[in-house]
């Protein structure tokens, strides 16, 4: 794995967590490509690369053609996931938590 490789145990309840520290480190994991953190744990979203985003499959959903809107916030300093069909935004964590395989690909 990487140098970006994540120890999610440790970050799944970020949301919540008391410690600056682990902010800190989530708010930096959100900023790195997630495409680079998705090949360490054996995800392959084959993107369809546009200028200032990428379209995946969704990961949420049975998708045939690409729904899934990937591209980095200026504004708040991370990448995001939005979904068009769902109509519901993801940063990198929460779709690694909230897919729940994050274990199989460790």
């Amino acid at each position: 794995m990487s140098d970006n490789a994540i120890d999610l145990e440790e970050l799944s309840g970020a949301e919540t967590l008391e410690s600056a520290e682990l902010r800190s480190k989530a708010a930096e994991i959100k900023k790195i490509d997630p495409f680079i953190i998705f090949n360490d744990y054996h995800v392959y979203l084959e993107p369809i690369h546009h200028e200032g985003y990428s379209m995946v499959r969704c990961m949420f959903h049975d998708d045939e053609t690409p729904s899934m809107k990937v591209y980095f916030d200026k504004k708040h300093q991370k990448y995001l996931f939005y979904c068009y069909s769902e109509q519901r935004t993801w940063d990198v964590i929460d779709v690694l938590v909230q897919k729940g395989r994050y274990r199989d690909w460790e």
